[in-house]
């Protein structure tokens, strides 16, 4: 588990540092028609690659995204009212 949190801390690292280089690179793949051109750069450095993980259980499956928590974890914080402006239905 640690070593998928940091492989992931790293693929958003890289990217955030060449991400002008990689839509340049890109950009000039399509404009060429080669298909060489920094084939590699562009396949480590994808951000389609990075995981959404939870901030809490660094789960990477059932993450909703405007909050950055696993189902389970966004159910109980839900029911124990830290998240302001939600109220546990019943009916």
């Amino acid at each position: 588990m640690k070593n998928q949190q940091l492989k992931d801390q790293k693929r958003r690292s890289n990217f955030s540092k060449t991400e002008n280089d990689f839509f340049i690179t890109k950009g000039a793949k399509f404009l060429s028609n080669s298909t060489n051109i920094k084939t590699k750069f562009l396949i480590q450095n994808n951000i389609c690659r990075v995981k959404n993980r939870c901030i809490v259980s660094m789960r990477d499956r059932a993450v909703f995204r405007d909050f950055k928590l696993t189902r389970g974890i966004l159910r109980q914080h839900l029911s124990f009212g830290k998240i302001p402006g939600f109220s546990k239905s019943s009916w």
